[in-house]
Order: C-alpha cells, then structure tokens, then sequence
C-alpha cells in the first residue's frame, strides 16, 4: 500500500512539473523572440545598422547619402562585431543595404525594375570599403531609384537614379576580396551577383 502511495506520488509530482513546462515554456519563447530582436541607430558618418546586444550581432543597411558616395562598413558598433550586409529588425521589417538617395518626396527605391526605354537617368558610384568581419550578404537592394506612378495595369517607374558599386575588403577579412572594384567570394573567386558594378 505504502508503495502504490509513493508511485502515486512520484506520478503526481512529475505530471506537475510537465504541465508547468508546459503552460511557461511560451512564455520563455516570447521573452527570447523579444529580447534576439535587433534595434537600430544610425552612425555620425550617415550608416544604419541593426543590432542585438543579446545575439552579439549587426548588420549595416542604408546608407544615407546627401552628398556623400563613400562610406566604411564598420568592424564593430557598441562592441558588436558587423558581420551583414542588410537584415531585418524589430519584428522582421525588411532593411535593405543601399544607398539611400534624396530625390525629394517622390523618390522610391525599385526592385527588380526594367528602366522604361528612353529613360535617361544618373548612375551614381557608390565607394563601399568593407571592414575585416564582414561575412554575409543578407538582403541587398538593386539600387534602382525613381518616381512610382501607380496606375490602373500596375505600378511603375520612372528611373531616376542607378547605383552602382566599387569596394576596397579589409586584407584580414576571411570572406570577401575586393578586385578593380568588384566583390569576390574567397572560397571559390566567385562574384558577388547582388550589386550593380562600374
């Protein structure tokens, strides 16, 4: 009797401490999407990058222009190292690495556009030199910029502006190299495809 007593017991304790697995184990996975969240801040030299001091990760995405054609990707921000090209932050909103360029209140960034034929429109270089941790290319923009024009077949543009790239790596990153101007995977001397080039 005293047996079936402890069985009981034991039977009941461990079926307490699954439930209450059970019912916290949400909570504790919230909390952890809360907090593996990146914040964002924007560098004196016009750079955006999205960060997570818990994951010990940044990325660098917009690059605020004015006037300006030639940014560093830094090696850390806050300690951080910067190991992407674009990511997501808060709840997964998409941030693009691309040149952020002030046509006035009309000006949008187009993906995967075909420049309308006649279009004339400025190619802008964009000088990128690349710091020693960088390792991925997590979401690029194509750098096409122009006038939305929504109409009732669709939505198009009216390019305004090409970006194009030309980089200088870090010799101590172990990802990337840079040659007359384009970006090269190490491992294979494959190109990166994600950019425009000169």
């Amino acid at each position: 009797m005293k047996k079936n007593a402890k069985a009981i017991k034991v039977i009941a304790i461990s079926f307490t401490c699954i439930l209450m697995a059970l019912l916290i184990f949400p909570f504790v996975l919230i909390l952890v999407f809360i907090l593996a969240q990146y914040e964002d801040a924007v560098t004196e030299d016009g750079m955006n990058i999205g960060y997570n001091k818990l994951t010990k990760k940044a990325f660098c995405y917009g690059c605020e222009a004015g006037e300006k054609r030639e940014f560093t990707i830094p090696d850390t921000f806050e300690g951080i190292p910067v190991t992407m090209l674009g990511g997501y932050i808060g709840r997964g909103f998409p941030c693009p690495f691309s040149l952020w360029v002030d046509g006035g209140e009309d000006v949008y960034g187009c993906h995967d556009v075909t420049v309308p034929q006649g279009d004339e429109y400025e190619t802008i270089v964009l000088t990128v030199h690349i710091g020693k941790n960088l390792k991925e290319l997590t979401y690029i923009d194509d750098c096409f910029w122009g006038i939305r024009d929504l109409d009732p077949e669709g939505e198009t543009f009216d390019v305004l502006f090409k970006v194009v790239y030309s980089f200088t790596v870090n010799e101590e990153n172990e990802t990337f190299y840079a040659e007359d101007g384009r970006l090269y995977y190490k491992t294979n001397h494959q190109l990166a495809e994600e950019f425009f080039y000169e």
